[in-house]
């Protein structure tokens, strides 16, 4: 009876920590606020920054949208990042019931602004920070009930929202353009659309790659489109989500709404997306440089047998040698490590 009772005291106990609104919330600090904030010891300044910095997003997007969002806000260290969060850390998350986005107290790719310009009292920002306005994009996107269903999508239109707040917070923010050019150049083995499953494939090797992608389809979206494409996104989904809910009405399977995404983005700005889309094609293009790396040492062996050299020729043959065999290892490591 003793032990029943024990194991009857430890199942509450259990159910009610699993049943906590946030996990182990009152092992956080707190800030009050429009988004309330949570953050770990250590984290108090990065919270107050990145919740000025929601708070004006949520604010900038409910006056575009005409709507109202409550959600939450957790700034997190790598220790406690494991209670909270299902992603890798530092990858930034949205997580629903209730609405929260956890976000990674670090400071990653700085941003100078304009000499004499600040943005909340800072005169350098970083990017990874205004990846909290994407995750408010997923939860722009749920609550508006517009939930794209392929995952590349949603990660899209998230990005839409970072590009468009961006846009307007500091209108001179652009990557270079070599950025995007690197991941045309690089062997990194995409996924086609119609293989892509962004949750399945993500992990922190990856994340960046895919999101330069679709942050790319976004900005170049946006220049043309600007905020009425969110409006029009939003209807858009609205309207194929209540008609797919009807129960009298089959619902599409993966390939049907892969063709119903891809031919809704292609409808809207064609030239745009179909540019873009190509390059998320397999290529072989990292086998023929992997291939021509291979015969340029082999050539250089070659050489440096069959002819009789000055030693100094000899020494800076060798050195290029093993600075194209470190290239190649380096093109085989990224090819086999990062598999995106």
């Amino acid at each position: 009876m003793k032990y029943l009772l024990s194991l009857f005291l430890w199942i509450i106990i259990i159910t009610k920590i699993w049943s906590q609104e946030i996990p182990y919330i009152e092992h956080l600090s707190h800030r009050e606020g429009k988004i309330e904030t949570y953050y770990t010891k250590g984290s108090e300044s990065k919270a107050e920054y990145l919740q000025m910095l929601l708070e004006d997003a949520m604010l900038f997007y409910e006056n575009k949208l005409k709507d109202t969002f409550d959600l939450k806000l957790l700034v997190l260290n790598k220790e406690a990042w494991k209670y909270y969060a299902n992603a890798p850390y530092p990858l930034c998350e949205f997580r629903r019931d209730p609405a929260r986005i956890i976000l990674p107290d670090v400071n990653i790719y700085k941003i100078r602004l304009q000499s004499g310009k600040t943005l909340f009292g800072r005169s350098k920002v970083y990017f990874w920070d205004f990846i909290a306005v994407h995750e408010l994009g997923h939860y722009i996107s749920i609550k508006s009930n517009a939930r794209s269903h392929p995952l590349w999508l949603s990660e899209f239109f998230a990005d839409y929202i970072q590009v468009g707040y961006m846009a307007e917070r500091i209108p001179e923010f652009s990557f270079p353009k070599w950025w995007f050019c690197l991941w045309k150049v690089l062997p990194f083995k995409y996924k086609t659309l119609e293989d892509l499953r962004f949750d399945k494939y993500i992990n922190p090797a990856n994340y960046s790659f895919y999101q330069a992608k679709f942050y790319e389809l976004a900005s170049g979206i946006f220049e043309k489109r600007n905020y009425l494409f969110i409006h029009d996104h939003i209807n858009y989904f609205q309207k194929l989500n209540e008609y797919y809910s009807n129960a009298e009405v089959k619902k599409p399977g993966r390939e049907e709404i892969l063709d119903i995404s891809i031919s809704y983005l292609k409808n809207t700005e064609p030239d745009i997306f179909n540019s873009w889309y190509n390059t998320m094609r397999k290529s072989i293009h990292y086998y023929l440089i992997a291939m021509g790396l291979i015969i340029l040492v082999i050539l250089m062996k070659i050489i440096n047998k069959l002819c009789t050299l000055p030693k100094y020729i000899a020494i800076a043959s060798k050195v290029v040698m093993w600075m194209l065999l470190v290239c190649l290892l380096f093109w085989i490591a990224l090819f086999f490590l990062v598999r995106i």
